[in-house]
């Protein structure tokens, strides 16, 4: 397999996890016309993103994660900030993971072998925390193979639904909703943690990066749109915040399961890939020993699930718009550091996504506040 289809898999499966099953529901309760508004623009803003982290990554020598580069830019105090919203952020995203992922497994499996949930999220969380401890290079190739069943399966339900979609469902736009898709749709277009490891994949083709981000991000985005569209069209307003369970009545039982495969399959895919971005961030950045990194990017999540933390759409809507949001900025500075040390100027649309993570910030915070 080359470096380009490796690298262009892991970024695909570290992007499209558990927000592709909220996404539908959100787009039921704020319109599908408005939520598609959003899709648009914040890939705008996230492929400007991505591509001034990834020039920070290509300038900067040696192996560092995000917390290392604000180190050597910024500062060692913002750095230390950075690796707890680093931290909240990652392990707010393996939570929700293993939440929807840990359901999905127990639906697809329990009517057969029985069990309660509990024990699926543990089996889900065991054999995650092994492929975390092997590292990237045997991630690369189950990526890549979980990418292509993937498509498959996302394209079956499209072709399915597509026929018994009510376009009445579609031209909703409920204002009452307005914010409510931002921090969803960020956290679902967003993959920026995962660029350093791209980086070590591509080895001496490391030109091909910017390539890598356009697609990567272009081809979720166009998968969102489809997937949700179809679900909405079909669901209405009874579109479920799990995806699946509204669609029994029109596909059947057995389509059903393969939603849940699917579900299972591209949130261990993207539960693994942030464990190993944390575990590399503790060793490298912080200097901690393999062995102790690898339990703290694995264990924390899976305390938290016991600890009764469950609601995932509230934990990727705050952690897509807090620590994305933080993270996004950050990556603006370090950014604007580097082309200074090249001598290259920063362009005006380098600042879009700096003004709108920064209002998308402040109007989360906020809302939060107000309920």
């Amino acid at each position: 397999m080359t470096p380009f289809l490796k690298a262009l898999a892991i970024l695909i499966a570290t992007i499209i996890g558990v927000g592709i099953f909220g996404l539908p529901f959100v787009a039921s309760r704020s319109g599908f016309i408005l939520f598609s508004i959003y899709v648009l623009v914040i890939l705008g803003v996230a492929i400007i993103s991505h591509l001034m982290y990834a020039k920070v990554c290509l300038a900067t020598p040696g192996k560092k994660r995000f917390p290392g580069y604000v180190k050597k830019y910024i500062g060692p105090k913002t750095a230390k900030f950075s690796m707890v919203a680093m931290c909240i952020g990652m392990y707010g995203a393996q939570l929700a993971y293993l939440i929807v992922g840990g359901q999905f497994f127990y639906n697809l499996l329990s009517t057969y072998l029985g069990g309660n949930i509990l024990l699926y999220t543990f089996i889900y969380f065991v054999l995650a925390s092994i492929l975390i401890y092997t590292g990237i290079k045997g991630i690369s190739i189950v990526e890549f193979f979980v990418v292509i069943i993937f498509a498959i399966i996302v394209i079956t339900f499209v072709v399915k639904l597509t026929p018994l979609v009510d376009v009445n469902n579609l031209a909703v736009v409920n204002t009452k909703s307005l914010f409510l898709p931002y921090g969803i749709v960020l956290f679902a277009l967003w993959g920026s943690s995962i660029i350093p490891e791209m980086e070590d994949l591509l080895g001496k083709k490391k030109k091909l990066l910017n390539r890598i981000i356009v697609i990567g991000l272009s081809w979720a985005a166009l998968v969102y749109l489809a997937f949700s569209g179809s679900v909405v069209g079909f669901c209405g307003q009874n579109t479920t915040n799990d995806t699946f369970s509204c669609l029994t009545s029109g596909l059947g039982g057995g389509i059903v399961r393969i939603g849940y495969l699917l579900g299972a399959i591209t949130c261990f895919s993207s539960f693994v890939l942030l464990g190993l971005t944390v575990k590399k961030s503790f060793h490298y950045d912080y200097k901690w020993p393999i062995h102790i990194s690898w339990a703290a990017a694995c264990i924390v999540p899976f305390l938290l699930y016991v600890a009764g933390l469950k609601n995932y759409i509230n934990i990727i809507g705050m952690t897509g718009a807090v620590t994305i949001g933080i993270e996004g900025v950050l990556s603006f500075f370090l950014f604007k550091k580097v082309s200074e040390k090249l001598s290259k100027k920063v362009m005006p649309w380098h600042y879009i996504p700096l003004i709108v993570l920064i209002i998308g910030l402040f109007l989360e915070i906020s809302n939060f506040f107000k309920k």
